[in-house]
């Protein structure tokens, strides 16, 4: 969102010009009959097709006129190359001297730069991923100048950036109003339309793609051949670790180096480790730890147990998880960790200050991942974050940032908005309040009962294992004298290890 300057606003005074005033962008922005200009930047992918018999699109099929009226999958692709595809609200050329894009063309063929539409979830029972609808850039084609593009270069997965300034201004008077992700092409008849979503469309991937190879030892029995190799991040309790090898015994609980084996249980009954092995180094010392009879030792570098002795039933354990670099265990530090580490997003791609603003709460929590499970990385963001009541999602920056609701009063104002920049206004009907919230914390990740558990399981112990979390509840019955219908809504997930965490 973009609003007037308000020139008594000391709170927005960054990336003013020189001795404060407003740079280029800002004034055109701001004013309301200076004249502006959008440019639009397409990274593609050049090359790479391969024509099915006799079509001159990528996997094309029937044509009517130059169009296809159907697509097919490409069967391969071949040498290519990235290429930057330039167009702008009206022609733009850099001049000779501009020290950014001297003498760079933006052909003038943007008849709709970029429509952006962002809510952030309310609703705890919602997905807490900010809900950002970004549409498509539209380009003049109503003389077919684009249908060789539309066919031979790829977008899907690349960066487009939609900067806005004055018209005819240096480069450099344009700033990015938009960082997001091309999807692909649409064609019409006299359009090509460049579909759009933000940057947290590269998180709907599996967050883990490392597989067991079924060649045994550490690379699993053939029995597991194709499955995840299981990630753990902060503390959890009553896990089930994969079984990678039968003949030695080993377990396996994350994927690289973990913080701790806490316990060890065979039909809830604990495994003490054995003083006297400990910790070794890696698979292969594990395998050959002379370890005592009804005990086990553990291999943290590599996420590893063993036991020493076939158990009777099935085999669970307390655990803290991933400690590659450091060992995260808050909701900042194990998101920014899942976000950097593992998706491999840059400093430049990341909020950072902003997921620490999620741990207000500061208390410790976790979540497993077994070798059965492959959810992507929005849907482990999704179950850390509804912990704490925040949100997440891709900024119109094309960083990735996170928040919690809190009370409008509670804070000072950031942006004022007139009647020049809000089009309208819509109000939201009032929701039904609650009276009664309930929030599972402590959660048991194997539920055992019956058989599942020994006979000489401890009767606290039977109880937990029988659970599949504890809850925490905040009631006000006096929401019921103003709101008889009041909801008593279900519980949440919740992931913190303790009640008072989940209370606050």
């Amino acid at each position: 969102m973009l609003g007037k300057w308000p020139p008594a606003q000391k709170a927005l005074t960054a990336g003013l010009g020189r001795a404060g005033q407003p740079t280029a962008f800002q004034r055109v922005v701001q004013a309301t009959d200076e004249a502006g200009q959008y440019l639009v930047e397409i990274s593609a992918f050049k090359g790479g097709e391969i024509r099915l018999g006799a079509s001159a699109m990528l996997g094309a099929g029937p044509t009517l006129g130059r169009r296809p009226l159907a697509k097919t999958p490409p069967s391969g692709s071949g040498a290519g190359s990235l290429v930057s595809l330039f167009f702008g609200t009206g022609h733009w050329t850099g001049t000779p001297i501009d020290a950014d894009k001297p003498n760079v063309f933006y052909e003038g063929r943007v008849t709709l730069p970029i429509v952006i539409e962002r809510s952030i979830p309310i609703n705890p029972e919602q997905s807490p991923r900010i809900q950002r609808q970004v549409g498509a850039v539209e380009l003049a084609n109503g003389d077919g100048a684009l249908d060789t593009a539309v066919q031979s270069y790829a977008v899907d997965g690349r960066q487009v950036l939609v900067l806005f300034g004055p018209a005819d201004g240096d480069y450099s008077d344009f700033g990015v109003i938009a960082d997001v992700l091309g999807t692909g092409w649409e064609v019409g008849d006299t359009v090509a339309r460049l579909l759009l979503r933000d940057r947290g469309f590269a998180l709907e991937l599996p967050l883990q793609t490392n597989l067991y190879g079924g060649t045994g030892g550490a690379d699993g029995t053939a029995e597991i051949e194709g499955k995840a190799i299981p990630l753990c991040f902060g503390r959890v309790r009553n896990i089930t670790p994969t079984f990678i090898d039968p003949t030695n015994l080993v377990f396996q609980f994350q994927d690289g180096k973990g913080q701790a084996v806490d316990d060890v249980f065979d039909r809830g009954i604990s495994i003490p480790l054995d003083a006297g092995v400990g910790d070794v180094a890696d698979y292969t010392a594990l395998i050959g730890a002379s370890i005592a009879a009804g005990k086990h030792a553990t291999a943290l570098a590599d996420g590893l147990f063993r036991l020493a002795s076939s158990p009777a039933g099935l085999i669970t354990a307390d655990v803290r998880g991933d400690a590659l670099l450091s060992y995260p265990n808050k909701i900042d530090t194990i998101t920014l960790r899942i976000l950097k580490t593992y998706a491999g997003l840059s400093d430049i791609r990341v909020n950072s200050a902003s997921f620490a603003g999620l741990a207000s709460i500061g208390g410790e929590l976790g979540i497993y991942i077994s070798s059965d499970e492959r959810p992507t990385f929005r849907n482990v963001l999704d179950a850390l974050v509804n912990s704490t009541g925040g949100f997440w999602g891709a900024a119109r920056d094309g960083r990735i940032r996170a928040g919690r609701l809190v009370k409008p009063e509670d804070k000072s104002p950031i942006y004022f908005f007139d009647d020049i920049n809000v089009l309208r206004v819509e109000p939201e009907s009032e929701p039904i309040p609650r009276f009664r919230q309930r929030v599972a914390f402590q959660r048991n990740w194997t539920e055992q009962r019956g058989e599942d558990l020994a006979g000489g399981v401890t009767d606290a112990r039977r109880q937990f294992l029988t659970e599949i979390e504890r809850v925490a509840v905040s009631v006000d019955t006096t929401i019921r004298v103003r709101h008889p219908q009041a909801l008593d809504p279900d519980v949440l997930l919740g992931l913190y290890e303790l009640e008072a965490d989940a209370q606050a």
